[in-house]
């Protein structure tokens, strides 16, 4: 067949994206009970959702080009991205609050190197869908997207560029 091959890996966070979708009419209920309760005030931020879906995707499809191609021609990238995941997990704000990092007595060298990780920038953007006060500031904002591009252009660079070795490895 003749397909073009960048199609697999993008196939595969589409695939997730969809899952993801799958599971947004729950969080939408939810939302709207905690919202009748009174104890979150959806607006305008609500329009952060589709802008850290896009960049996330975004992100998601330059790290799956990049890894893609070298998990064929380095087959421990797989079993490394298990270990990276879960540090990533504790290094962006999901379980706890961005600004307990950002009001820390960290130095500011490892404050800076937090907020250029583009999954920092990419919560913040869904924790503001519910909570406006947590919307990230315009630097955030603008390392993150930029990053993800960057990241996008990466991987679709290391993919072309690898893709005769990865079709003579398989």
């Amino acid at each position: 067949m003749n397909l073009p091959r960048p199609i697999f890996p993008i196939g595969r966070v589409a695939g997730r994206f969809a899952e993801y979708l799958a599971g947004l009419p729950i969080l939408a209920a939810v939302a709207a009970l905690y919202a009748a309760q009174g104890k979150i005030h959806p607006g305008w931020s609500l329009l952060a959702l589709p802008l850290a879906v896009t960049v996330q995707f975004v992100l998601l499809v330059g790290l799956a080009l990049l890894l893609s191609a070298g998990n064929v021609l380095m087959r421990d990238i797989e079993r490394t991205m298990r270990l990276v995941i879960r540090l990533l997990f504790y290094a962006t704000p999901i379980i706890y609050p961005f600004n307990l990092v950002r009001d820390s007595r960290m130095p500011g060298w490892v404050k800076l190197g937090y907020e250029l990780n583009p999954l920092v920038g990419i919560f913040q953007l869904h924790h503001a869908v519910w909570y406006p006060d947590e919307f990230p500031d315009a630097r955030l904002l603008t390392v993150t997207v930029v990053g993800s591009v960057l990241v996008l252009a990466l991987g679709w660079w290391a993919f072309r560029r690898l893709e005769p070795a990865v079709l003579k490895e398989l």
